[in-house]
């Protein structure tokens, strides 16, 4: 799920099931948050990650959670 702001609220702005297929998004301009509700069966759950799409496309990481090998904060 992709969240806009930098906090995981309100409804995500772009929301998927993974799968073998990248998935290619068109986000404007803003700071947005990816965020992983599960993990497919045998990986970890991805952290939150904060991200700036900037005016001319490129995107810059703003924040990496972390979590140990559990998964766990």
């Amino acid at each position: 799920e992709i969240y806009a702001g930098d906090t995981v609220t309100g409804t995500p702005v772009e929301k998927w099931t993974s799968g073998t297929t990248p998935k290619e998004l068109n986000l404007a301009p803003g700071t947005y948050v990816f965020h992983e509700e599960a993990a497919p069966e045998g990986l970890l759950k991805v952290t939150d990650i904060t991200f700036k799409v900037n005016y001319d496309g490129t995107v810059t990481v703003t924040n990496i959670g972390e979590k140990d090998a559990k998964g766990e904060s």
